[in-house]
């Protein structure tokens, strides 16, 4: 691992989910949502941030290929999944031991598809986390769309 001074927007405090929604709710109104999240998005620049990116051996040991510092709109992302897993793994430890990350999900969604950045087992359902960015009303729409279509319940952080 090395220590890298990486561009992201300044972290954004996440202290619950901005939708949460299950199967037998009526869906939300993504145009209303799609604002939120570009206000929330859009409210400082990127400053540099310190970051522990893995080297080459780190990458190979993990099954990940050709390395390259990720772009601000991901480690901006990162650390803010980051942020909402470990609040998680606070408040709710034995819901965050089921966290489980996109790449390692097989049973979800066609070749290619875009999916959850997690999903969580509690209770009854499966739930996808979803850190969304600037989600306009039809990417949210798409999400919504996947997740019913999965069965997942799902939250928008």
């Amino acid at each position: 691992m090395r220590s890298d001074a990486l561009l992201a927007r300044p972290m954004v405090s996440l202290r619950r989910p901005l939708v949460c929604w299950q199967p037998d709710e009526t869906t939300p109104q993504f145009s209303t949502i799609a604002g939120t999240l570009r206000s929330r998005w859009q409210q400082a620049a990127a400053v540099l941030t310190p970051c522990v990116t893995p080297t080459a051996p780190t990458a190979e040991q993990f099954g990940r290929g050709t390395l390259r510092l990720p772009r601000v709109v991901e480690v901006t992302h990162d650390l803010h999944l980051a942020q909402v897993y470990l609040q998680m793994r606070r408040d709710l430890p034995t819901r965050a031991r089921s966290w489980v990350i996109e790449d390692h999900v097989d049973d979800l969604g066609g070749a290619g598809e875009k999916r959850p950045d997690a999903y969580v087992t509690d209770g009854r359902h499966r739930t996808a986390i979803e850190l969304a960015g600037e989600y306009d009303a039809k990417k949210l729409a798409a999400f919504h769309a996947f997740c019913t279509d999965e069965g997942l319940a799902y939250e928008l952080w």
